[in-house]
């Protein structure tokens, strides 16, 4: 029974280092997200930090993107 586990822990193992060595994707957009509250007391703070950030994407993009996407 102890073989027959260090058999599995073994082959397991070997799957999740095969899983890791894949090779990942780009993806044809970069994806950003803005955690601020948007209601409540804190309004305000939440809505002048996503306009920042819709701003600030909207120059990088004028300038041709990041890394040309």
């Amino acid at each position: 029974m102890l073989r027959l586990n260090r058999i599995a822990g073994v082959f397991l193992a070997i799957i999740v280092a095969l899983l890791c060595i894949v090779p990942a994707q780009a993806a044809d957009t970069i994806k950003l997200a803005v955690v601020e509250p948007l209601s409540g007391n804190f309004k305000d703070i939440g809505e002048r930090y996503a306009a920042g950030v819709a701003y600030g994407v909207q120059k990088i993009n004028e300038q041709g993107g990041l890394v040309g996407k």
